[in-house]
């Protein structure tokens, strides 16, 4: 039998901050309150964070305000070596549907993707483009078009798409939402591989990774945060969804690097509490006594 590997992680500052965070729509309710979050940096790796929530929680539009796309109405969000405000255009964010461009093969995408960067040259994103396929395993179909691949392999080069036009010295931040959506198992699993791969390509890297699959979700996670409703002694929701619990995977050895990890008894005791803590919130079981 092989023997199990407990990896212990070493800590270097934190690599992201959410400081008070709360945010409504216009002068509609509080959509996210008061969430304040510290992000401890792994040395050598990037990090990976895995978001749960039930539907309605506010998790895209958090995700939107950690990435610079959207302002908070209160709060901040610090980011990279050293910390500071994260800002639009340092940050990729990747839809379930692709947005890669259909009348253009997989290499020329990420060409393309490469050259948004700045003072970046045809040639130097190109090359930069199949160095990436080829780590990736993607190098065979840099010349087909989206619509001649798969549905796992597009969600592959649409990450690796976001990468390209986003990963700067220093630090970047991708949010994937529902990546593992219509996916088969082994195309789940690649999406798994390459989303380690890509934390690893710089130490500040900071992936925010949103999905409902719990099990390939904490696989992949250094750190998971569960979102939701706090109630109050009548089991009436409380306006505005928060923090509600978070895993510290790494600290208990529960991560991709052992291949063997959706295997281990730990980590299916693991799922089975996340998922707990997920169904506990919600309205109407509460309101019937379900729980407790």
């Amino acid at each position: 039998m092989t023997p199990q590997t407990t990896i212990v992680p070493v800590y270097a500052g934190d690599a992201m901050q959410l400081i008070n965070i709360s945010h409504a729509y216009n002068t509609g309710p509080l959509v996210l309150r008061n969430i304040s979050l510290a992000i401890p940096n792994i040395q050598g790796d990037g990090q990976v964070i895995g978001w749960f929530g039930r539907s309605g929680r506010g998790k895209t539009t958090l995700a939107m305000i950690c990435a610079g796309l959207m302002e908070a109405s209160e709060g901040e969000v610090l980011a990279g070596s050293p910390l500071r405000r994260v800002i639009a255009g340092e940050v990729g964010m990747v839809w379930q549907e692709s947005l890669l461009m259909d009348h253009d093969t997989v290499l020329g995408n990420l060409t393309f993707a490469g050259m948004r960067r700045g003072k970046v040259t045809k040639k130097d994103a190109s090359d930069r483009a199949i160095e990436m396929l080829e780590r990736f395993n993607l190098v065979e179909h840099k010349d087909k078009y989206p619509d001649e691949i798969s549905g796992g392999q597009r969600r592959r080069v649409a990450i690796l798409q976001q990468v390209l036009c986003t990963a700067q010295q220093g630090s970047f931040v991708l949010v994937l939402d529902e990546p593992f959506t219509g996916l088969d198992e082994v195309s789940k699993r690649h999406v798994c591989e390459l989303i380690v791969e890509c934390s690893k390509l710089d130490e500040f890297a900071t992936i925010w990774l949103i999905s409902h699959d719990v099990p390939e979700t904490l696989a992949v996670s250094d750190h998971a945060v569960l979102l939701g409703w706090e109630y109050d002694a009548n089991n009436e929701p409380i306006e505005g969804a928060t923090i509600l619990q978070t895993y510290d995977v790494s600290a208990e050895g529960l991560i991709w690097r052992d291949r063997n990890i959706l295997e281990r008894p730990e980590f299916s005791r693991l799922c089975r509490r996340v998922i707990s803590d997920i169904e506990k919130d919600d309205p109407v079981r509460r309101k019937l006594g379900l729980v407790t």
